[in-house]
């Protein structure tokens, strides 16, 4: 065997060993690295890096080291490692709910026009519950159908815009609540998360929770205008009682009148007020209000 053919067996074979020797630090490393990602851990003491602390917890591939190059362990001196995590992106599936997680209880049944506008009268003013007058279920069904799917929209989209981490959020805005308490119309919702929306980045998903503080407000005010009936009345000689009750649109607080003057029982919530003849009723508007909490869990694409 000649010189140069020596030579060239010795390179072949050092190539050969070269190989072989990337194949075993592959395969040592594979043994090492069980899967695709980790989480990164520090030792959590005053030692720690000012860089590798801020990977603490955090989500890595091993095909892409995060800033510097490095992997736990593999800087000079470093003592961080890997803690072994399997991502779950490919069994997440993108999803949205909103759930009421606060009690939800009418304590009476659902008042009727005549309520409304005998508590107009009657009622001093005095702010009310819509559990009260059994419509805070019926409330909280109509925002669910046309609020619910807003809020999560507008908090997916702020969560895309801001990435991991949490951020502040709320809404104020009115609504049309006729298909509810026809009494109304439109209402004013607001909505706030009182510990901000939380987003946890997975992947290429986005896992969002929050908890949503609701607060429905309205005011009842003369959407009958029965008061102008009642300066009408007043300005007839003696405008009793009595006229007042047949000029009523029928079925309007008729029943209530008539329930002063015959000794029965009122409503809950009335109070049966010293009226003589010539002393026609006082309407005060009054605030109807309530508030309910929900959590939102939401996984979406980046």
């Amino acid at each position: 065997m000649n010189k140069l053919a020596l030579m060239q067996g010795i390179e072949n074979l050092t190539f050969s060993i070269e190989m072989a020797t990337e194949e075993i630090k592959k395969y040592l490393k594979n043994v090492d690295r069980p899967t695709t990602h980790y989480i990164w851990r520090t030792k959590g003491d005053g030692k720690v890096r000012s860089r590798h602390a801020k990977f603490d917890g955090k989500i890595f591939a091993w095909d892409n080291p995060p800033e510097g190059g490095y992997h736990p362990g593999e800087d000079y001196g470093c003592r961080c490692i890997a803690e072994p995590y399997e991502p779950e992106t490919e069994k997440l599936q993108e999803r949205v709910s909103q759930t009421v997680t606060s009690s939800v209880s009418d304590k009476f049944p659902a008042w009727t026009t005549d309520d409304f506008i005998g508590y107009y009268f009657f009622g001093g003013g005095n702010t009310i519950l819509l559990s009260d007058i059994g419509f805070l279920q019926k409330t909280i069904d109509h925002v669910r159908k046309i609020i619910f799917p807003k809020v999560e929209s507008q908090i997916i989209e702020e969560a895309r815009r801001n990435g991991e981490g949490s951020f502040p959020w709320d809404f104020n805005r009115s609504y049309n609540f006729r298909p509810v308490i026809y009494e109304f119309g439109d209402s004013v919702v607001e909505g706030i998360a009182n510990k901000g929306v939380k987003v946890i980045e997975q992947g290429q998903y986005l896992i969002i929770t929050a908890d949503i503080e609701y607060i429905y407000s309205d005011t009842f005010t003369d959407v009958f205008n029965i008061d102008k009936i009642l300066n009408w009345l007043k300005e007839q000689s003696k405008p009793t009682v009595g006229k007042f009750i047949r000029h009523m649109p029928l079925g309007y607080t008729r029943t209530y009148i008539e329930l002063i003057y015959s000794g029965k029982p009122l409503p809950r919530g009335i109070n049966k007020p010293e009226i003589g003849q010539y002393d026609l009723p006082l309407s005060t508007p009054y605030r109807v209000i309530d508030t309910w909490t929900t959590h939102i869990e939401a996984i979406v694409k980046k």
